[in-house]
């Protein structure tokens, strides 16, 4: 729930925003400190919970971020047109605010059943993460892969709705909204996919 307070604030403070630079850096302290947190808590409450069917609980997981990022294109642009597009920052980072708030009270972690056998695994230091993905092959090569594609899709989402709305006259509800459907709906499609035949393969291996 950290990273969801994190996030939620700054885009709060993002619609606050009254120069060029100070956007970026908001944004940039939001994405990079939502995402720091997001991810190892994220990835380590799946481990916890899976393992003949971690990757198909990953993919379904991955589904619940398609449909926000539809969802939230669409809504974004539709407060934008009727208000401005500070509010559809407002908006979205009281929404998170409010929801990690319930989080706080409502999710409970997984209890440890055998806690001399959790306390007297050694925590890994700060740069063994580093050496894990520099040493493993299989981990440095997803690693290039998926940041190829955040550069592509962070560029590609920043691109399209300017052009559709440029190019096609479409208002920033109907640009947020064709921008982001129809790659996405493709994505959670591939994405259960890929999941179901990950949790397979790995099985008959």
């Amino acid at each position: 729930f950290a990273s969801v307070f994190f996030f939620s604030i700054a885009s709060m403070f993002s619609g606050m925003a009254t120069t060029f630079f100070a956007l970026v850096m908001l944004r940039s302290i939001a994405t990079g400190g939502g995402e720091a947190m997001f991810g190892a808590a994220n990835y380590s409450l799946l481990a916890q919970y899976h393992t003949d069917t971690r990757a198909r609980a990953m993919s379904i997981h991955q589904t619940a971020y398609y449909i926000g990022v539809i969802l939230a294109g669409w809504l974004a642009g539709l407060i934008a047109d009727h208000f401005t597009w500070k509010y559809s920052f407002l908006v979205f980072g009281a929404v998170g605010i409010i929801w990690g708030i319930l989080m706080v009270f409502r999710l409970n972690d997984k209890q440890i059943v055998d806690e001399k056998k959790s306390s007297a695994v050694e925590k890994p230091k700060f740069f063994d993460g580093f050496k894990a993905v520099f040493t493993c092959p299989t981990a440095l090569t997803m690693t290039i892969g998926f940041s190829g594609l955040i550069f592509v899709i962070t560029g590609f989402m920043t691109w399209v709705p300017a052009y559709l709305q440029e190019e096609f006259g479409q208002s920033q509800a109907e640009s947020g909204f064709n921008s982001m459907f129809w790659t996405y709906v493709a994505a959670f499609a591939g994405v259960l996919l890929a999941g179901t035949l990950s949790d397979r393969l790995a099985i008959k291996k």
